[in-house]
């Protein structure tokens, strides 16, 4: 049975998105009167972070997705009109899981005496090492992540935020980052020649670069300080308002490997990036350099979905109502103007309605959009680049062909509560 809420708001906001949930909180904080709905029993929509069990179940919910809308019954006025509502999730498409490990029933099972025996049977430095013997014997299964679905806290669309970036100077300036833990990138990866290698971000991180010669790194050290004290409108600049920013570099008689850094690395540009972007984004790079750690890039403690809750639990401390598990059916226009929302059995009036764009009525869209963005979250028992700690890393991966789209790549271990010990997740 559904609860009766009061019939007028001055903002009724529906999805728990990221843009949703900071103009949720911000009309709350003025003092308007806020409703916040969403059908789901989660907070973040698509910017949900879910535990093993929570994902298998939205990718079951997604692959049997149907059209659960009911008929509406409401009375219209003359001049009135009903718009229904659009499945939040009918963007979402191709959804596929795919295991490379078996079960416990085909795993060879090991006895104490095979154990023991194994162990013997290994070099000396092997044997000495106890993580090697468990990580051998500890092997992973489809069961074994199962069971410990608890402890992986996994995103349906992770971001990084820059550490002098917009939003995270609004966290700061709303109070709101007393609500979240967030930990640095520590190091930033490319790929060249064939393997991936750690990319140099900081001043003390270039001079200590062996891959780089003297001179590259001055070449590098001059390029980054000409881009982050003049900027784009510099009259250094002049002549590359209309050309891409790879053209600009090609001037600087930059050697391979330092236009490489500055292209893949820091600007995180492709062959298509105009000059003022790249300036821009290098800029951005380097003023981000060194206010929480040795990289410009802040991840949030579990997860992504950490962020829009942020900004619900401030929505609901000025007297936001947030109501989840509620569905909404449509709106009630009369010309150019929303004067109802229809959830349930219940018309509720509003001054201002804000609807994530999942939601929005088919009839209202400009246009559906030919942008696609396709996403894949990897569990592996080692990292991509092994190192001698545990590494969040940040890969920037350059498209391969003019047709082809870059792919940006974020490694997570266990120390952000991402995934359990012994488990990476990218």
């Amino acid at each position: 049975m559904e609860d009766d809420l009061p019939a007028e708001y001055d903002v009724v906001v529906v999805g728990t998105g990221m843009t949703e949930s900071i103009v949720a909180a911000a009309a709350s904080r003025i003092g308007k009167k806020v409703l916040h709905l969403d059908s789901n029993e989660y907070y973040g929509g698509l910017w949900a972070t879910f535990n093993f069990d929570g994902l298998q179940k939205w990718m079951e919910d997604l692959k049997t997705l149907k059209d659960t809308s009911s008929d509406v019954n409401i009375s219209l006025q003359d001049g009135e009109k009903f718009l229904r509502a659009s499945n939040q999730y009918s963007t979402v498409e191709n959804i596929e899981e795919t295991w490379f490990i078996s079960s416990d029933a085909d795993l060879p099972q090991l006895s104490s005496k095979d154990t023991q025996t194994e162990g013997t049977e290994e070099n000396k430095e092997n044997d000495a090492d106890p993580s090697n013997h468990k990580e051998h014997v500890q092997r992973w299964s489809k069961d074994r992540i199962k069971k410990e679905y608890r402890r992986f806290n996994i995103d349906l669309a992770p971001k990084l935020l820059f550490a002098r970036g917009e939003l995270v100077e609004l966290l700061i300036s709303s109070n709101i980052a007393r609500y979240a833990e967030f930990r640095a990138v520590s190091r930033v990866a490319t790929y060249m020649d064939g393997k991936l290698i750690q990319v140099p971000c900081s001043r003390a991180d270039v001079f200590a670069n062996k891959t780089v010669s003297v001179i590259e790194k001055r070449m590098l050290m001059q390029l980054l300080v000409s881009c982050m004290e003049q900027g784009a409108e510099s009259s250094e600049f002049d002549g590359y308002r209309d050309k891409t920013f790879i053209e600009y570099l090609n001037t600087k008689n930059l050697t391979p490997i330092v236009k490489h850094y500055v292209m893949q690395a820091i600007a995180m540009a492709t062959d298509k990036t105009s000059c003022r972007d790249g300036v821009n984004r290098t800029k951005h790079f380097l003023n981000s350099l060194g206010r929480y750690g040795n990289t410009p890039f802040l991840w949030p403690m579990y997860g992504s979905g950490e962020l829009p809750q942020c900004f619900c639990r401030l929505c609901a401390v000025f007297g936001g109502v947030y109501c989840l598990k509620r569905q909404f059916d449509g709106v009630v226009v009369e010309g150019d103007r929303c004067k109802y929302i229809v959830t349930g059995k219940q018309k509720l009036a509003l001054e201002h309605l804000v609807v994530g764009q999942g939601h929005l009525p088919p009839e209202i869209v400009d246009s559906a959009g030919e942008m696609k963005i396709s996403r894949g979250i990897f569990i592996t028992d080692r990292s991509i680049m092994q190192g001698e700690k545990e590494n969040l890393t940040l890969l920037y991966y350059p498209p391969e062909g003019p047709d082809q789209e870059p792919v940006t790549l974020i490694e997570l271990g266990p120390s952000t509560n991402a995934c359990p010990q012994g488990l990476c997740k990218l």
